[in-house]
């Protein structure tokens, strides 16, 4: 029998023995009796119960321990129906007193965000005012900064308006990002408005636009502030009137039903929010994190604790230092920002128990100085401390049952699991012979790896534009933005910002080579890959205008790159297998600083970094090196690129002893890593197309745009 078998099987056997009297005195089975009855480990017995729960076989009851029964057994008992998509009864007294408003509190949406009777409060009555008002709600404009829930909030009140019926049950709520399409004002009018047939150059169909889409529910504008001028007029006009026309479109007036919601990080009182604020009548603003009280920044901390703790299914014990550490340091990035310190600490504090049934113990020496400092410098100033202020317990204990809010969607959530990550790498190493404290050095920088990459991808991107810019002219990137917006029109899919970047780079460096008369356009990259027609046509379409637009005649073997540019950051999510690159320099941080540049620009983890200690030994390097290699090799080889003509030999050394084909580089720059991963990145190329392109073609990146050939 199945593990999970077994303990349904003894919750309903018990739940069968109980009548309405001793269900109210015992109140059901913890996880902790249940893993006691049947010997099986109180974390599995939590992670079984939890399943069991969302297959509505037993119920949870809010309790000191949390207890479950089981669910036809509590029905029977109590002569009531559950709710279907009920999963935890938070009171089992107001249950019984009334049923249908214990019902009501457990499925109204705002109960679940943390501070809905405090920080807010009158952020949730300025909603549901808005949402309620006759005949169809007014439109919202919701204010706040980078990572403080302006989506959620505006996805809670989309659940809130089908709670009280304003909505149908299947009503759509659909997502907009105005700034995709921010630089090119007749493509943005078109994925809004939709376009009729003929309508401009490319509309060989009529298609509808989101207003269509949204029709009958809600229309979320993300980065409202970023549309141009005359899609503020489009927006301002269906908002007074309901009605529409399609792009190209005359005389055929076409209506919608839609509340919208606009979020956006502008200042409330600067000029470019002057004409939203004007029209749109309600604004909601979400405070950030250090603006919200004490006792919310504490429950929402205990809540991250909480996610972590079911996920990797093991208690978590955390000091109240580690909490005011949290507390002081998060302050721009907010929600990002807190749970990327708190998966990093949780992450760190696994791989200290990893192969024991210890919990996971979170203190200061988990944080790296940044954190630490922060209880330091406040201390040293005499300021009181939480701990001081009796919010909160020397120490916080989040068992894998506890709490655990629902959020059907979670911009923050990273999409693996970096606990198995965490396993999966240490089975590995130890396999490899790998020392306990080089795997906790190797796995806690990998670690932080995987999580800012993740976290990056959230923020702002104007930290990868300045990089960007410092390498590229800016003409450049503007124009590349520009055939980013058409390719996703013709293509109809989404480009994600390393499209920029990597066309950014190649045009850099091919204009580059033109300027140096460099006529070898033969091209060592292997250009052998299956794309579609349509890749090839936008390909040729994008060659064009960049012949126009620089007056220049481009190499024809530029509409190939093109469509494979296309074609492999539309494959890049099949885990296709890519020629890594390991890059190794003496110095503390030379190294590490070029890889994180790369990383930055193309979001990529096929390339990691080698920092040489003047000290180390030259049987450590090799074998740090080779390890390196190692992990970067995804089947196709490694380039090593190195700091001295002295390292270029253990490339030999390295396939001798592992049989990865390695090649190496001396004199290693960061554009030279830059383009190593620009051109690794493409599909199908091969390890020494890539090195033979580096040594013959690659000339660096231009700053100046050329204009006269």
């Amino acid at each position: 029998m199945k593990r999970i078998d077994k303990i349904y099987n003894y919750i309903l056997k018990n739940s069968k023995n109980f009548n309405k009297d001793k269900f109210l005195d015992q109140k059901g089975f913890s996880a902790q009796e249940i893993g006691e009855k049947l010997d099986i480990l109180r974390n599995n017995v939590s992670k079984e119960l939890n399943i069991l729960c969302r297959e509505k076989k037993i119920i949870k009851i809010k309790n000191r321990p949390v207890m479950y029964f089981d669910r036809s057994c509590l029905e029977n008992i109590l002569s009531i129906k559950l709710p279907e998509d009920l999963e935890e009864i938070l009171d089992v007294n107001i249950l019984l007193s009334s049923p249908s408003n214990s019902f009501t509190e457990n499925k109204s949406p705002f109960n679940y965000l943390i501070g809905a009777n405090t920080s807010l409060k009158n952020q949730i009555e300025q909603a549901k005012a808005a949402l309620m008002y006759p005949p169809n709600g007014l439109h919202t404009l919701i204010i706040g900064g980078t990572g403080v829930g302006k989506s959620l909030f505006a996805n809670i009140m989309y659940k809130y308006s089908k709670y009280i019926k304003r909505l149908s049950k299947d009503a759509p709520f659909v997502v907009f990002n105005c700034a995709d399409y921010a630089n090119n004002p007749q493509l943005l009018l078109s994925c809004i408005l939709g376009h009729i047939k003929g309508s401009f150059i490319g509309a060989d169909k009529e298609t509808d636009g989101i207003v269509s889409n949204a029709d009958g529910g809600i229309l979320l504008l993300d980065e409202i502030h970023r549309l141009p001028h005359e899609a503020q007029e489009m927006v301002f006009h269906f908002m007074d009137t309901g009605t529409y026309n399609k792009l190209g479109e005359t005389g055929n007036t076409r209506r919608a039903s839609i509340l919208l919601i606009g979020s956006t990080t502008e200042d409330p009182n600067s000029t470019l929010l002057n004409t939203f604020t004007r029209k749109i009548p309600i604004t909601i603003t979400i405070p950030s994190f250090d603006e919200r009280p004490i006792d919310d920044q504490i429950e929402l901390i205990h809540y991250l604790l909480s996610n972590e703790a079911q996920r990797v299914n093991k208690t978590i014990k955390i000091s109240a230092e580690a909490i005011e550490a949290l507390i002081r340091s998060t302050s721009y990035g907010n929600v990002g920002q807190l749970k990327l310190n708190i998966q990093s600490a949780c992450a760190k504090g696994f791989l200290n128990c990893i192969n024991t049934d210890e919990c996971i113990d979170i203190n200061l020496n988990l944080f790296p100085s940044n954190i630490k400092n922060k209880i330091l410098t406040f201390s040293d100033k005499g300021r009181v401390n939480v701990t001081e202020w009796n919010i909160i317990p020397n120490t916080i204990t989040i068992q894998p049952d506890g709490d655990k809010t629902f959020l059907e969607t979670d911009d923050y959530e990273p999409p693996f699991n970096i606990y198995n990550i965490i396993e999966d790498k240490t089975s590995a190493l130890h396999e490899e012979g790998m020392s306990d404290d080089y795997i906790k050095d190797f796995i806690t920088t990998d670690i932080n790896i995987h999580l800012k990459q993740f976290y990056s991808r959230l923020k702002n991107d104007a930290h990868g534009r300045e990089v960007l810019l410092k390498i590229v002219n800016k003409d450049i990137v503007e124009f590349v933005e520009e055939i980013k917006a058409l390719a996703e029109f013709r293509l109809n899919r989404k480009l994600n910002e390393r499209f920029i970047y990597a066309t950014s780079l190649h045009f850099s460096a091919l204009f580059n080579r033109i300027k140096k008369k460099n006529d070898s356009f033969s091209s060592h990259i292997d250009l052998q890959l299956s794309v579609n027609n349509k890749e090839y046509d936008v390909a040729a379409e994008i060659h064009r205008l960049t012949q126009k637009r620089y007056n220049m005649t481009l190499p024809p073997i530029e509409v190939d790159y093109l469509a494979l540019l296309l074609a492999s950051i539309h494959h890049e999510s099949s885990h296709q297998e890519r020629v890594g690159v390991v890059v190794a320099s003496h110095g503390s941080s030379a190294a590490t600083s070029m890889v994180a540049v790369a990383r930055k620009l193309f979001d990529v983890d096929n390339i990691l970094a080698v920092d040489i200690p003047l000290e180390m030994m030259p049987s450590d390097m090799l074998q740090v090196i080779t390890e390196k290699v190692k992990i970067a090799d995804e089947g196709k080889g490694v380039l090593l690129l190195v700091d001295m003509g002295s390292l270029n030999s253990l490339s030999d050394v390295i396939n001798e002893r592992t049989s990865i084909n390695t090649k190496s580089l001396d004199m290693v720059s960061t554009q030279l890593v830059l383009e190593a991963v620009r051109t690794c990145s493409l599909c199908n190329t091969d390890l020494n197309s890539v090195y033979s392109y580096l040594v013959n073609d690659f000339k660096g990146y231009s700053n100046n745009v050329i204009t006269e050939y």
